[in-house]
C-alpha cells in the first residue's frame, strides 16, 4: 500500500483543494470501473446469446413506479385567502395552511 501523505501541515484552503481533487478523482475512477464492469457484463451476456439490456432491462426505460411518482396529486385543500394556492394534503404543509390552522380554521373549511 502507498505511503500516506502528510497533510497535517496544509492550510484549510489547501485541504479543501485536496478534498475537491480527491472527489473528482473518485468520480472519474468510479465511472471508469463502471464502464469496465458494463463491458464485461455485455460480453458475458453476448456469450450466452443475449444483449445485456434484454437481461437487466434498458437503463433508459422508465418503470411504472417511477412514472407514478412524477404524477402530481390532485389538490385536497385550497387557501381561503388566495384560491390559486392549493395543497394535496401530502408532504410539507404550506405556510398558508399552517397559519390558517393556528388561527383556528378547521381543515374541513379549506377542503375542496
Amino acid at each position: 500500500m502507498a505511503k500516506k501523505p502528510n497533510i497535517s501541515n496544509l492550510s484549510v484552503d489547501q485541504l479543501k483543494q485536496v478534498i475537491t481533487d480527491a472527489e473528482k478523482l473518485i468520480s472519474r475512477k468510479t465511472k471508469e470501473e463502471m464502464t469496465k464492469a458494463r463491458k464485461a457484463a455485455e460480453k458475458a451476456a453476448k456469450e450466452h446469446g443475449f444483449a445485456l439490456d434484454d437481461i437487466v432491462g434498458s437503463s433508459k426505460a422508465k418503470t411504472k413506479s417511477s412514472k407514478r411518482r412524477n404524477t402530481p396529486l390532485p389538490p385536497k385543500y385550497k387557501n381561503p385567502d388566495n384560491p390559486s394556492e392549493n395543497w394535496s394534503g401530502r408532504g410539507r404543509q404550506p405556510e398558508w395552511y399552517k397559519k390558517a390552522i393556528e388561527a383556528g380554521k378547521p381543515p374541513k373549511e379549506m377542503a375542496l
